[in-house]
C-alpha cells in the first residue's frame, strides 16, 4: 500500500492516509482545535508542528477564527469540513472519503467539491465513494462502478456515459452518470 509493505510497515502506510467516515466522529468534549491536535498526535505529530498546521488547515476548512468553538454548536456541513480538515493534519498522499457531501446543504457541497479539487491541484489521490453521480462525474478521472459488491463497470466519467448511455433517455437534458448507473443496475428500488 502507497509502496509500504503491508503488514510489515502498516504503521508507516498509514501515516500517508487521510480518512473522511461517512459520519462524523469529532470528539464533542474537545474544541475544533483540540480535535485536529488530538488527532494529529496518533501520527506522532509534534504540537509544534501540529499547532503551525491547525490554522492553515481550519482556514481551508472555512472555520478559520473558531479554533476554540465547541463541536456542540457546528452546523453538519461545518461538521464535515472540520472532518475533512483533520483527514488532512498528517498531510496524507491518499484521501479516502467515504459519502463526505451526504446530508450538506447546496452551499456546504460546493466548498467541499472546491476544497476535493484544490487538493487534487496538490497532487492528491483521492479515493472517494458516493451515491451522487453528479459528484462522480465532476470530481472523478476514473470511476469504478459497484453493484452489490460486484465491479460492474470502469472507465472515465465521459467513457462510461459514451459506452453505456450514448443517446439520453430525455431529450431535454444530455446522458449523464446517473443514467449509466440506472441502465447497468436497474430501475427497481432495492433493501
Amino acid at each position: 500500500m502507497l509502496g509500504e509493505p503491508v503488514p510489515a510497515r502498516g504503521r508507516e502506510a498509514r501515516t500517508r492516509i487521510g480518512v473522511v467516515p461517512q459520519f462524523d466522529n469529532l470528539d464533542p468534549d474537545f474544541s475544533l482545535a483540540e480535535n485536529l491536535l488530538v488527532y494529529g498526535r496518533y501520527f506522532g505529530l509534534s504540537d509544534a508542528v501540529l499547532n503551525a498546521r491547525i490554522p492553515a488547515l481550519l482556514a481551508f476548512a472555512s472555520l478559520a477564527g473558531k479554533q476554540r468553538g465547541n463541536i456542540r454548536t457546528l452546523s453538519g456541513g461545518m461538521k464535515r469540513r472540520l472532518t475533512l480538515a483533520r483527514a488532512l493534519v498528517n498531510d496524507p498522499d491518499l484521501l479516502v472519503l467515504d459519502e463526505p457531501t451526504t446530508g450538506l446543504d447546496p452551499q456546504a457541497r460546493r466548498l467541499i467539491w472546491e476544497r476535493l479539487r484544490e487538493l487534487l491541484a496538490q497532487g492528491k489521490t483521492i479515493l472517494l465513494t458516493t451515491h451522487f453521480m453528479e459528484e462522480a462525474e465532476r470530481l472523478c478521472d476514473r470511476l469504478l462502478i459497484m453493484d452489490h459488491g460486484r465491479s460492474i463497470a470502469e472507465g472515465t466519467p465521459r467513457a462510461l456515459i459514451e459506452t453505456h448511455v450514448p443517446v439520453s433517455p430525455d431529450p431535454l437534458r444530455p446522458a449523464n452518470l446517473e443514467d449509466v448507473f440506472l441502465k447497468l443496475t436497474g430501475h427497481e428500488l432495492r433493501d
